[in-house]
């Protein structure tokens, strides 16, 4: 993550903003089901906040780099669940998949992968995690 604090927060809250067109746009129209991807997009990325700082802090080193990776996993995990779960799933996807992206980081320099931006496992792998996730949790078929 970069060293610039300001703009990586600057970038993060434009990501999450940006997110919630994203996510609830993909409705087509303001409807409910609008209304409920943009519910799940702000819960997942809130929880994703909070798991993160928790380990963190268990861990014994909050930091701002990582307060800004976990709202990315939780939105990046949520998208393909969002108009398709009801918003406690959509916390569980996004504590699953931030829980899982956090230590996969940890283990990163031991599986000889260099993603300086931590790209690759942040989006991918918190994507193919909450692809995963949407099939066991559907409300609709």
């Amino acid at each position: 993550v970069g060293h610039d604090f300001p703009f990586t927060i600057l970038g993060t809250c434009l990501l999450w903003v940006g997110w919630n067109g994203f996510n609830a746009g993909s409705a087509n129209g303001a409807d409910g089901l609008a209304a409920l991807a943009l519910m799940n997009t702000n819960a997942a990325a809130a929880t994703g906040l909070v798991t993160w700082v928790a380990i963190d802090a268990i861990r014994g080193h909050v930091s701002i780099s990582g307060s800004c990776l976990g709202p990315i996993v939780g939105l990046v995990a949520v998208t393909p669940a969002c108009g398709f779960v009801q918003p406690g799933w959509s916390l569980l996807i996004a504590f699953i998949a931030t829980v899982i992206v956090y230590f996969l980081l940890l283990n990163k320099h031991h599986m000889h992968f260099d993603d300086a931006l931590d790209v690759a496992i942040v989006h991918g792998c918190g994507g193919i995690i909450g692809a995963f996730l949407t099939g066991l949790f559907p409300e609709k078929w």
